[in-house]
């Protein structure tokens, strides 16, 4: 497949905005904490329990998802994933009762877990492999675009007609993917069922398990992953009203900005890695940066702009996750890029699901049980204590970064 080729950029982009799109009842808990607290009177650590259910969903189904999209192709597979992310999102917006948040939260994850695997294995069927770096660099800048669409403008629709009513307008977005999905994607599903040589789905799954490089890519991924998770995804728009005193809406765009950078970085990055024919080094480029910049965020005092360019610079950081995706898709035989690219991605997610209810455990740890008219209360402290896990997380991805190894067509003469 060519660069100019429309259908090409066509069949790609409907995987891509699917991935964008599930960022936004994916974030939506993290601008919702408070209205959810209060409506339903739940502590932090029931409010990370809610992140992790949908963690679970989205892990369990992330190397099926992978496999699956290998062997059958994206056409149906996107469809039916974004009609139950709709579904999750009605479910949500309807609920009188916290378990049904959970319930909803948990089907979102399931139907979510399709997104980026197959935008990326999209990428990789219909681009050239010169240019996988750069493409799944763009899928993760939608994607990131999603995610900051999904904190201060997702705000504002919330304030304006309420958080239930917004999950509504969410809903239709899945739908409208669905349709697209069925009516565009047929010759994308053709090309796929008859150019790949295909293993059996197990099969598959072994050739990327026995990779000693996919353990360490996936070491690394879901190392460094963790703050965009843990923060970017649920706690930092509380953290940020917290410890910087910000507004709750300066708050969420400063979260946002996290989102930001790591879209531009995720462009930025795929595009150098692919021209310098160097992964490795980008991707610890991005794991030292991120520790520095990730202990400013966390615990110097400074003003609004300056965290500003400290959280766009972040992310921007953070965006040697996005290398990683593109390396799992290289590391292993192209036929199961799909499973590849599942086992990195379930790795990245998984590590943050098992953390997030830790980071809820330790603020109501460090605050002791402190509540206010029945409210649990929590200070700038509890927070600060409980991002610890952030750090620790990112040095043990500069330490995986030095075992990773390029892949091979990066070997050979340009």
């Amino acid at each position: 497949m060519t660069m100019n080729n429309k259908k090409s950029w066509l069949f790609w982009g409907i995987g891509a905005v699917f991935f964008l799109a599930q960022y936004f009842p994916r974030l939506a808990p993290g601008i919702m904490l408070q209205n959810l607290i209060e409506t339903f009177q739940v502590s932090s650590i029931a409010l990370g329990g809610l992140a992790f259910l949908f963690y679970i969903g989205y892990v369990s189904m992330q190397v099926p998802a992978g496999m699956l999209l290998d062997r059958f192709g994206s056409k149906n597979l996107i469809a039916i994933s974004s009609l139950v992310c709709g579904i999750s999102c009605i479910l949500f917006a309807l609920s009188p009762t916290f378990f049904l948040i959970l319930v909803a939260r948990f089907i979102l994850g399931f139907g979510a877990a399709f997104a980026f695997i197959a935008a990326v294995k999209l990428a990789t069927v219909w681009f050239p492999v010169e240019r996988l770096g750069m493409m799944v660099g763009i899928t993760q800048g939608l994607g990131m675009l999603g995610a900051a669409l999904g904190d201060a403008p997702f705000r504002h629709l919330m304030n304006v007609i309420g958080w239930r009513e917004s999950m509504w307008v969410i809903s239709v977005l899945f739908i409208l993917i669905a349709m697209a999905a069925l009516l565009w994607l047929k010759r994308a599903k053709q090309h796929v069922l008859t150019t790949t040589e295909h293993y059996k789905l197990l099969q598959g799954f072994v050739v990327v398990l026995k990779n000693p490089n996919s353990w360490i890519n996936a070491l690394y991924v879901g190392m460094l992953y963790v703050p965009t998770v843990v923060f970017g995804e649920f706690w930092g728009v509380v953290f940020m009203e917290k410890v910087h005193h910000l507004s709750p809406v300066l708050a969420a765009f400063m979260v946002s900005l996290i989102f930001i950078g790591f879209g531009v970085g995720s462009i930025v990055l795929g595009w150098c890695s692919d021209v310098t024919r160097d992964r490795k080094k980008y991707m610890m480029g991005g794991s030292l940066v991120s520790l520095v910049l990730g202990v400013l965020m966390l615990y110097a005092h400074m003003s609004n702009v300056n965290l500003m360019l400290i959280v766009f610079l972040f992310g921007f950081a953070n965006a040697g996750v996005t290398i990683s995706y593109t390396l799992s898709g290289e590391i292993n035989p192209r036929s199961v890029a799909g499973t590849s690219v599942a086992f990195a991605n379930m790795a990245s997610i998984l590590v943050g699901a098992l953390i997030q209810p830790l980071v809820g455990f330790l603020v109501e740890w460090h605050a002791s049980g402190k509540t206010l008219n029945g409210v649990h209360v929590y200070v700038a402290g509890d927070y600060q204590f409980a991002m610890s896990v952030l750090v620790i997380a990112i040095l043990v991805s500069v330490f995986a970064a030095c075992f990773i190894k390029n892949p091979a067509w990066m070997n050979k003469p340009s």
